[in-house]
């Protein structure tokens, strides 16, 4: 029922959130950039930078009251090497990714760590133009994640996955992820809970100040199975790519060991996150 209401509410957030910036996409040239100048920009980024959010975050669920075994700690680190500029085939870029997220039972006797989860990655990208201007990125990717423990706890999957960042407007931007999943050894009914995809809704609402995103997965099945995280993210500071950060997960497959365990989490942190909306993918 939880997670029937949270969808409920996120679908129609996303609903709103398209609707209302339907008629400012004239917007969008501004914040485009000009196929001539992404060369020029990646050879000033840095080749080794954040990939996904960098965080730590901690919190209880929102089903019961809290206590010290249903709150914890969730971190996440998460870079990026850029191997190539734009000397691949079609005018692509390689590049390495490392995520590695982790479940910290800091309230708990001895503080144990119930799950480290690693998802290692190697992908091509490509910025996409129209009329000489860019309007998103494409991406191939090769990926594994594991929690890199042994017997029953065991848990990985393997992936291939196509992405494509699309700028809408000059404050939303909206990434699609699909992928073909395979090596699902020890949980094969992953996919159940996870889907082949995922929607990813970016709003900006105070240029590298305010900023909120939803995430939605949604299982294989038929019935209500999947996820939605919502991240809340205020940077307080100028000149900072540091925000306050607030997390809300519902659903299934947060973690691994427990994938096709409901839950229903609030965390607030700290969060690091690329400062270049065309590398926020």
């Amino acid at each position: 029922m939880h997670i029937l209401i949270h969808r409920k509410y996120g679908l129609k957030l996303l609903l709103l959130l398209i609707l209302s910036f339907t008629g400012h996409t004239h917007t969008l040239a501004q914040d485009k950039i000009k196929r001539d100048s992404i060369t020029r920009i990646l050879k000033s980024q840095p080749s080794f930078s954040v990939y996904k959010d960098n965080y730590l975050i901690t919190g209880t669920t929102l089903d019961e009251k809290p206590s010290n075994t249903n709150s914890d700690i969730k971190m996440q680190i998460s870079v990026k090497q850029r191997m190539s500029n734009s000397v691949m085939p079609f005018k692509s870029y390689l590049y390495l990714t490392y995520t590695q997220k982790s479940f910290w039972k800091v309230y708990q006797h001895s503080s144990p760590f119930a799950e480290t989860i690693f998802n290692p990655g190697i992908g091509l990208g490509k910025f996409i133009f129209k009329d000489g201007q860019q309007i998103g990125v494409g991406t191939l990717q090769l990926e594994h994640e594991s929690n890199g423990t042994d017997s029953i706890f065991s848990r990985s999957w393997n992936s291939v996955s196509v992405s494509y960042l699309a700028l809408i407007s000059e404050k939303i931007s909206l990434i699609g992820k699909c992928w073909i999943p395979f090596s699902l050894y020890d949980n094969k009914d992953l996919i159940d809970y996870i889907g082949y995809g995922e929607l990813t809704l970016d709003w900006e609402i105070v240029k590298n100040k305010f900023e909120i995103s939803t995430l939605i997965r949604k299982g294989a099945q038929l019935d209500w199975k999947g996820s939605i995280q919502t991240n809340i993210y205020y940077n307080p500071l100028k000149n900072s790519n540091q925000y306050l950060y607030l997390q809300l997960f519902n659903g299934y497959a947060e973690n691994l060991i427990n994938y096709n365990k409901l839950t229903n989490m609030i965390r607030i942190g700290i969060c690091i996150r690329p400062n270049n909306r065309i590398f926020k993918h």
